[in-house]
């Protein structure tokens, strides 16, 4: 939640040109009251002279966040000046310290830290009106900087304990609509280029850990639905009054190096990408998350082993989305899954670890999985009671009720496996599987290469003649052969009454 305020604060103060007639205490009082919706205390002065607005003083601050932890930023000076046209100037200090303090682990003490958050070329004009404003800004550059760090009154040196993150030019429009108690806000922005640079190591000097990376062509979009008077400390209170949001980020090159230590030991790698995408929506009825990237290349260096450990990937693809409470009235609910790993391929050296001999074709690798089904929850997954209720009594949170195998492809060592599938799910009958709700459908798979692979383990000593004889009995249960030479297909039916069939054939 820490990181969640800051990046929300931080958003609306580098954060509207559009006609309209807005005043600067109604662009301050928009401000403060977004902080406000969040659970921040806002305190400052204020002074009005003619069409100027100097705040002084302010401080916005989070003192209880669960954890014993607290968050807060300050600043200076704030000045709101009125433009021609009912516009509306914002200029904030250059220096904006951000103070925040958590315990690592319960009872520990605590750790204080101070950022400062520091700008070059901030210009922000809000315009529209009242109930729907809008903020234009743009930057060369917006900075953080860990300038203090310490606990129980020690502070830690910057060979202890360090952060940095540049980036820049900035640009963006953020639109702040209010209707009764709820308050909309949409968000665009470009960040042209971030490198960041963090460390930290055990003051005792048993370890350490650094990041250093860079990422180029950033640009972000996001909306916020944020209902007034939220208590925080009770997530299923904040969606059930309409809390929620979708936001994405997006880049067109990165690069990354790391090191972890410990014990004198030491970890480190290097990975770039040449795109990326993250995306995840959020309500109190699902949840959802994406994370995408092309041209991936990896390279670890490990304690105790010879050479580099190097891959890279032509995709990859992570997508999750699930119902987070029951629907209205019950009844099932749509959930997705789907995972790529696309072309991805190890180093000759690697390789030579298995297959010395060249014998095995080494072309990438390629997995898809793509999965759909409807399940029924019983409890909103957010209510800690009801789900501390389940963890006594043993019961679950939900059941199963389809599922369907979109698409599965896998090529590997000169194979390959296709298939798709339905099944239906018997929640009445948990007898037929040992506990399982039964299912009802068919799979259909259809693979190549096989038989050459089989050949090809023997001819490297990994797998024995008797060995491959029992895999072939076995294939030869579960397949048929197809059209094509060394092709094998399977259609695996489970039936009404629970049993199981291969190719027409019952096994079960």
């Amino acid at each position: 939640m820490t990181r969640g305020y800051m990046a929300t604060a931080l958003a609306v103060l580098a954060a509207g040109p559009v006609l309209a007639d807005v005043t600067p205490g109604q662009v301050w009082d928009d401000i403060t009251g977004y902080m406000a919706d969040f659970g921040y205390s806002v305190t400052a002065t204020e002074t009005l002279s003619g069409n100027t607005l100097t705040v002084t003083d302010v401080q916005m601050s989070v003192t209880d966040l669960g954890d014993g932890g607290s968050f807060g930023f300050s600043m200076d000076e704030v000045v709101l000046q009125q433009q021609p046209g009912g516009t509306v100037a914002v200029s904030f200090p250059e220096t904006m310290p951000i103070a925040f303090s958590f315990v690592p682990e319960p009872g520990d003490p605590a750790l204080n830290a101070v950022v400062n958050y520091t700008h070059s070329g901030l210009q922000m004009v809000v315009s529209g009106t009242p109930d729907a404003l809008v903020y234009d800004y743009t930057a060369n550059q917006l900075a953080m900087e860990l300038v203090e760090v310490g606990t129980s009154g020690v502070l830690l040196t910057r060979e202890v304990a360090r952060f940095s993150a540049e980036m820049g030019p900035v640009s963006g429009q953020s639109t702040v609509t209010q209707a009764g108690n709820v308050r909309d806000i949409a968000q665009q922005m470009t960040f042209g280029s971030i490198v960041y640079d963090l460390h930290f190591a055990d003051p005792e000097g048993s370890g350490a850990f650094s990041v250093a990376g860079d990422m180029t062509g950033i640009a972000a979009s996001g909306a916020t639905t944020l209902p007034s008077g939220l208590d925080m400390s009770d997530p299923v209170q904040i969606f059930e009054a309409g809390l929620s949001g979708n936001g994405a980020f997006t880049h067109n090159g990165s690069r990354v190096s790391f090191s972890f230590s410990e014990n004198g030991e030491t970890v480190s790698g290097q990975q770039s990408s040449a795109s990326g995408r993250l995306s995840a929506g959020f309500s109190g009825d699902a949840f959802s998350y994406l994370l995408a990237g092309t041209g991936t290349m990896f390279d670890l260096q490990v304690p105790d082993f010879p050479f580099p450990i190097a891959a890279q990937m032509g995709e990859s693809l992570f997508e999750l989305a699930f119902p987070m409470a029951p629907a209205d009235g019950g009844g099932p609910r749509e959930a997705t899954m789907r995972l790529t790993l696309g072309d991805l391929s190890v180093s000759d050296l690697l390789w030579g670890l298995v297959d010395a001999g060249g014998v095995l074709p080494r072309d990438p690798v390629t997995l898809a999985v793509d999965l759909s089904a409807l399940v029924t929850p019983f409890v909103n997954l957010f209510d800690v009671e009801a789900m501390e209720q389940l963890d006594r009594t043993g019961g679950m949170p939900g059941e199963l009720n389809a599922v369907n195998l979109n698409d599965l492809r896998l090529s590997a060592v000169g194979a390959d496996v296709s298939g798709t599938g339905a099944f239906v799910f018997d929640n009445t009958d948990l007898e037929s599987f040992d506990g399982m709700p039964r299912p009802e459908g068919e799979l259909n798979v259809q693979a190549s290469g096989v038989n050459a692979l089989i050949d090809n383990l023997i001819a490297m000593g990994i797998v024995g003649e008797q060995d491959a004889l029992g895999a072939r009995m076995m294939l030869s249960i579960f397949t048929v052969p197809g059209s094509a030479p060394d092709t094998l297909g399977s259609t695996i039916t489970i039936n009404d009454q629970g049993h199981i069939l291969a190719n027409g054939q019952r096994l079960q």
